[in-house]
């Protein structure tokens, strides 16, 4: 990420609103070596597996991990714009007719936009650990993020606050300087979402489970052999 801000630094300056270079390498670098860390952590409170190597595997699944980072990036992106839209031409008619009103409103949609981008969150959360999971039927983008919809199901309240803590954790390691965030907040964050999985699955999926989540369509099977 040093080295892609460099690049941007170079190519579009330091101030850019976009930059290129470590988008890119967060979608094709950053996402397949941060599922290394939770599938780790899961095979080994599993079922007390896992090696040094699983920290890469995300790259073992690298084109559907970077899809699924893709695809739930530009589904929040234009959820955003189009809630962000909406709610200006709302916000600019109740001003029309009241600006305290209009400001109400504004906070209001605001609020239920922020809620429901972290209820979206919480419920695709482990989206990339179900399409890396060794012991699962390695599905394609698509479906991984069908998965993870079904298997959060009825947790999302217990992982919203779980999400919080970890934030927490996180935000006071990061004001403690660079080095605990890294060395510790970034990890901790990983084993908790590889726990977390397990306890959301803790066996593979089913056939049963695979019904209810949807079919498997024959472009995503990545090689699906039944579990």
């Amino acid at each position: 990420m040093t080295v892609a801000g460099i690049i941007d630094a170079i190519l579009v300056g330091p101030d850019a609103y976009f930059s290129p270079a470590s988008t890119a390498a967060q979608f094709l670098v950053q996402t397949p070596l941060g599922v290394g860390v939770g599938m780790l952590a899961a095979r080994r409170y599993r079922d007390g597996e896992g090696d040094f190597e699983d920290i890469f595997i995300g790259f073992k699944r690298y084109w559907p991990v970077v899809a699924i980072g893709l695809l739930m990036t530009l589904g929040m992106w234009v959820i955003m714009m189009a809630s962000l839209i909406g709610g200006g031409i709302v916000v600019g008619i109740t001003y029309a007719i009241s600006p305290p009103a209009a400001i109400a409103v504004g906070v209001v949609l605001f609020l239920c936009l922020m809620v429901a981008m972290v209820y979206l969150g919480m419920r695709l959360w482990f989206a990339y650990l179900v399409c890396v999971d060794p012991r699962g039927a390695h599905p394609g983008p698509i479906q991984s993020i069908k998965l993870s919809w079904y298997l959060t199901s009825g947790h999302v309240l217990k992982l919203w606050l779980t999400g919080i803590t970890m934030g927490l954790i996180a935000l006071l390691c990061l004001l403690l300087l660079i080095l605990p965030f890294l060395f510790y907040a970034l990890p901790f964050i990983g084993c908790v979402t590889g726990v977390l999985y397990v306890m959301v699955n803790p066996l593979p999926l089913d056939d049963a489970d695979w019904q209810s989540a949807g079919p498997l369509p024959e472009d995503e099977s990545m090689g699906y052999e039944g579990v």
